[in-house]
């Protein structure tokens, strides 16, 4: 064998290796996207406004809330690597509606920026945080609720106050 034809056999490897990694970078590019694309599709008929209430267990003092949850798209780092991935979710914020003078005021009592649906079950748990100004940083929030139809149903929690009572909204309809 010439030294040539050595280069020529080394150089084909090292083509046919790099064509190996390309092909395997865009199946999982095209996975990525799939699931982005499922996820929309899951997420876009639970975006909307909601409204109801937010009481104590035994549903004494119920206070009027609303809930807005809206598709969102997260850019995410993904490990180990320089590229990062969309990841479609779900967010949003709860907020207490307060009565004034001048008509209803929002006083936000959570936010969510990550979800997890089993349409299946219909199970939706939100999480997120909301920033405080106080030295005990970011409240974290937590939504674990049931949707049949357009009623959304569950408990709110979060980490300042433990337990903030049991969510009741149901879904305005869609313009």
């Amino acid at each position: 064998m010439t030294k040539k034809s050595i280069f020529l056999i080394g150089v084909a490897l090292l083509a046919g290796g790099c064509g190996d990694a390309a092909d395997r970078l865009s199946r999982e590019r095209a996975a990525l996207q799939e699931s982005v694309n499922r996820r929309e599709t899951e997420f876009g008929p639970l975006a909307g406004r909601y409204e109801g209430t937010l009481s104590d267990f035994d549903g004494g003092n119920a206070r009027r809330v609303t809930l807005v949850l809206v598709p969102m798209i997260l850019i995410v780092q993904n490990p180990g690597q320089n590229d990062v991935s969309e990841v479609a979710t779900l967010g949003g914020g709860l907020n207490l509606v307060l009565e004034g003078e001048d008509g209803d005021e929002l006083l936000p009592i959570a936010q969510f920026t990550v979800a997890r649906f089993e349409p299946e079950s219909g199970r939706l748990r939100l999480s997120g945080a909301i920033q405080t100004a106080s030295s005990s940083g970011p409240v974290v929030n937590s939504l674990d609720a049931t949707i049949e139809g357009t009623r959304l149903k569950g408990q709110v929690l979060n980490s300042s106050r433990g337990s903030l009572g049991w969510l009741d909204v149901v879904r305005e309809a869609q313009p």
